[in-house]
């Protein structure tokens, strides 16, 4: 029989599948626990070939890998069991010899036949397996199944076990060592030209767990398996009827139906309908059956030579020919592929028009000081080695954690930072947090002091942790993450410095690419990111370039010569992918000194915004309101946090700043005038009852 493959586009792997199977090999609440270098294997490739490790305490940020490899056209395999992975880098197939823990044992079965004569072993058996992993259903059902087994010891007693369930069952003989991978599910499993002459399409694997599952003790399950050798394997397929199917025929018959698919049962007992031709309903019937036959990749002389003993005239009947056509000029015509046809969401378009992308709803960023910084921007801070980095870096992350303004930059919300140092000593980090947190509580009046709340602001000393990975090491990542987990998240991560915390050479590529995709895991959950690094002599930033290229902005701090000051310099954005003509403001090159233990800014901006120190302090009531997050009448105008008046008078009453119940003419007068000095000097921004700082 004739067949042409055609490639089926628009499939998309289902992360849900993939969480719920790594899951099941890595559930969180487990029992046992796990040791600090549990890994998750993830290989990907045409062949299982290229492999990263992940820890079992990021299973998500494994699934989102294990996504994009497959999307990117990659077929993705999970290790069965934990590896213990000791060593680095984290890329890189692992052995037996890094057999950690196992709680399943397994096999795979891909012949045609093989579903009901393994359920009916099992069933002989008396064994119920946890979960099944549909790798394919096209041309026939092809599964893995795992039984749970509560005391596995080694990777020796793995295969002794997975050995007696593969005689048993007589599946494939390759999948019994304790360092096998398996196909992961969720992902789409592309067959390569050998297996697509033989029928095979690429599908979306499944995954399905079974209803409250044993867990059996390998003892007594070898016992089970040892009283059952022997079982012999038939050479072919017999026909079922639909009653007869087992398990693994009705969860895919199942699959099949809910997406409006037709089964290999469904067709035939359509054709033995039909059969001569005859039979109510033959034309939406063979509409229904040719369908589904040129999703499974038959053209259209393949169909007519299946569907031929349900036409009158069979092979030449003139009415099952231009049906035929008309499907195949359809699916063509619309590029439809497999997925969109079987009532499964559409994939979002590649490729939209100005008017989509005029009216696409997409999430403001959630900016925590003026622009610049976001929960979802990573940028660089390079400087030369002791020009101030570590105390600029500090005095930006205090103030983010108590949306507090910081120079020519406003703070927009409180926050939680986690600020890392992996070069100072604990007693100098000390005495440089104290200091900052002076310097912030001195730039306040005494009425706003007390409302200053800094308590979202964590600092790590790298001296605190025993034996710290750097972190392009999956043991490194994963103490880090440990951490934000312990902390219940956070909104901004600060990392001083990029050599102290990263290991091998700068000049290569190899230690970042090592990070990259943990960096943006990082983003993808909302946590925003400063990466402190050194500039060379040439005051360009040290290393490879490539550092650079993920990055929204890149700050470079260079040195400026000022009497009676502790720390100056000029900061330039050598890159800025958020900067707009309305917010320039925020990227301006500024010289930013430390003088008389306060930190001060040359910036053109607030050199022009002259007001009285009245309407400075009305300011600053504005942008108490706005520290403290959205409240029911607060508004997102303009992609800003948009105060309401009243907010603002409440907060203009405790700082005394108006008397509404003594002195209510006066109250207004006073925020009516106040608020249009802010207006006039380019401080505020005002529509009908809100404000906002610009």
């Amino acid at each position: 029989m004739n067949r042409q493959q055609k490639p089926i586009t628009g499939l998309t792997p289902n992360i849900t599948d993939i969480c719920a199977h790594l899951y099941a090999i890595a559930p969180p609440a487990r029992p046992r626990g796990y040791s600090q270098t549990a890994c998750i294997e993830i290989a990907y490739g045409k062949e299982p070939n290229q492999a990263q490790n992940f820890s079992v305490f990021e299973i998500e940020y494994a699934a989102e890998f294990a996504a994009a490899r497959n999307e990117n056209g990659d077929n993705v395999w999970v290790g069965a069991n934990i590896r213990d992975w000791r060593r680095d880098p984290p890329q890189a197939r692992s052995t037996v010899d890094e057999f950690g823990s196992s709680d399943y044992v397994w096999f795979d079965f891909d012949d045609p036949g093989d579903a009901e004569r393994v359920d009916s072993i099992l069933k002989q058996s008396n064994i119920r397996l946890s979960f099944v992993v549909t790798t394919g259903t096209i041309p026939h059902l092809r599964m893995h199944g795992y039984i749970r087994v509560d005391d596995i010891r080694d990777a020796a007693h793995q295969k002794q076990i997975n050995s007696a369930l593969q005689r048993l069952l007589s599946t494939d003989p390759l999948v019994i060592d304790s360092g096998r991978v398996m196909r992961l599910a969720g992902t789409i499993a592309y067959p390569d030209k050998d297996k697509r002459e033989r029928g095979y399409v690429s599908e979306v694997t499944t995954f399905h767990k079974f209803d409250e599952p044993p867990t059996y003790r390998a003892e007594q399950l070898l016992k089970l398996l040892g009283d059952n050798v022997g079982a012999q394997k038939p050479d072919h397929l017999q026909p079922l009827a639909s009653g007869d199917l087992n398990v693994y025929e009705r969860h895919a018959a199942d699959l099949l139906h809910a997406d409006g698919r037709l089964t290999e049962n469904d067709i035939r007992e359509l054709l033995q309908k039909h059969e001569g031709g005859k039979g109510k309903g033959w034309h939406n019937d063979m509409l229904a059956v040719t369908w589904e036959l040129i999703i499974r990749g038959y053209d259209p002389f393949g169909i007519r030579l299946i569907v031929q003993s349900a036409c009158k005239h069979g092979f030449d009947d003139r009415d099952i020919g231009p049906l035929v056509d008309k499907k195949w000029a359809e699916f063509h015509a619309q590029d439809v592929s497999a997925t969109s046809q079987i009532n499964t969401p559409a994939p979002a378009p590649r490729f939209l028009t100005l008017a989509q992308w005029r009216e696409r709803d997409l999430p403001t960023p959630d900016y925590l000081m003026s622009e610049v910084f976001s929960t979802t921007s990573r940028a660089i801070l390079a400087g030369p080695t002791g020009l101030g980095k570590s105390n600029l870096a500090i005095a930006i992350g205090m103030r983010m954690a108590a949306g507090a303004r910081f120079l020519h930059w406003l703070g927009r919300r409180r926050s939680t930072v986690l600020y890392i140092d992996g070069e100072m000593s604990r007693r100098l980090l000390r005495e440089r947090l104290l200091s900052e947190e002076k310097r912030l509580l001195n730039e306040c009046s005494e009425v706003e002091r007390p409302a200053i709340n800094i308590d979202g602001f964590h600092a790590l000393n790298t001296e605190d942790i025993a034996s710290f990975h750097p972190l392009n090491t999956r043991a490194g990542q994963a103490s880090i993450e440990r951490l934000i987990a312990d902390i219940e998240g956070c909104d901004f991560v600060i990392f001083d410095n990029v050599m102290a915390l990263i290991s091998g050479p700068m000049i290569d590529e190899e230690a970042w690419a090592q990070t990259l995709p943990w960096v943006k895991s990082l983003t993808k959950r909302g946590i925003g990111q400063l990466w402190v690094h050194h500039t060379n002599d040439e005051n360009k930033i040290f290393g490879t370039r490539t550092r650079a290229w993920q990055m929204d902005a890149v700050i470079v701090l260079t040195p400026v010569e000022r009497e009676s000051t502790d720390i100056s310099f000029e900061l330039a954005f050598t890159k800025a992918r958020e900067r707009r003509p309305d917010n320039r403001s925020d990227f301006d090159k500024v010289a930013i000194y430390l003088a008389d233990d306060q930190w001060l800014c040359d910036a053109p901006q607030l050199r022009k915004a002259q007001v009285s120190r009245q309407a400075e302090k009305f300011y600053r009531a504005l942008v108490n309101v706005m520290a403290g997050g959205m409240t029911p009448k607060s508004k997102r105008l303009h992609g800003r946090h948009a105060v309401h008046s009243d907010d603002w008078r409440t907060e203009c009453v405790r700082l005394g700043l108006i008397d509404p119940v003594e002195k209510a003419h006066s109250a207004r007068t006073l925020f009516a005038k106040h608020r249009r000095d802010l207006v006039a000097s380019d401080r505020i921004a005002c529509e009908g009852e809100h404000s906002w700082v610009l």
